[in-house]
């Protein structure tokens, strides 16, 4: 049975067993929090305290440079990233001039997830010097391997419905987004059928299911940080 979320969440009910499912399909973490632009974190090396701080947990120290296109403006803006990789377990702490992050290729439970955020919160407060975060960030990429059944009782039927039914044949490809919320707290699930290559007996190699779930809240202060990370995971679960 579902317990009811509080009107204000994006969901009705949801499953009382968070961090009891003995597997993860998660595939992929991302924790980001935005802050105020402070242009001295865009320089080629990153500020020696904040390395310091994470050293021993992130040892490999590599510098990148991110390129976004301005759509319509014929414009682009180059961005100095600092990318802190762990030895083990495949996480990263990214740096830029606005922006922090935590990503895993995996999922070890929340309590790990925070305690990581916690870290890299703990080790840029004294370089960043800010009140707020612009905006806290958290996404969870789930792949499900079907095995010829898209659902397998892991995926909401009515977000599969099409494939389900009788009425489409030869699908090769299926998806689609669901935007909740605002510009000030909101989510966005993304899902999406992903078919493997035929093999020579012209029979697909592979059918996964990727489910994408981004929660996000702005302005939000620094001492109110996990009270909204929390809350934005039990909303994500």
């Amino acid at each position: 049975m579902s317990d009811i979320l509080p009107t204000d969440t994006f969901v009705v009910s949801a499953s009382p067993r968070v961090d009891r499912y003995k597997r993860s399909f998660v595939t992929r973490t991302v924790c980001e929090l935005k802050f105020p632009t402070l242009l001295e974190l865009a320089e080629r090396h990153p500020p020696a305290q904040f390395v310091s701080a994470i050293r021993q947990s992130y040892p490999t120290l590599e510098a990148a440079q991110e390129v976004s296109l301005n759509l319509g403006q014929g414009t682009h803006e180059t961005t100095q990233a600092h990318i802190f990789r762990a030895l083990k377990g495949g996480w990263v702490a990214t740096l830029k001039h606005s922006s922090m992050s935590i990503e895993g290729q995996g999922y070890d439970g929340y309590p790990d997830l925070r305690r990581r955020v916690k870290q890299l919160i703990d080790a840029a407060l004294p370089v960043i010097d800010a009140q707020v975060w612009t905006r806290v960030g958290l996404r969870f990429i789930n792949t499900i391997a079907c095995d010829g059944d898209p659902v397998h009782g892991w995926v909401n039927p009515e977000l599969v419905a099409p494939i389900l039914s009788e009425n489409f044949t030869k699908i090769g490809g299926f998806g689609g987004a669901l935007q909740l919320g605002g510009e000030e707290r909101g989510a966005v699930l993304r899902h999406q059928l992903q078919l493997g290559k035929a093999n020579a007996d012209n029979e697909i190699e592979f059918i996964k299911y990727i489910l994408d779930i981004d929660e996000y809240q702005t302005a939000v202060p620094i001492t109110e940080t996990f009270d909204v990370l929390d809350k934005l995971h039990t909303e994500s679960f």
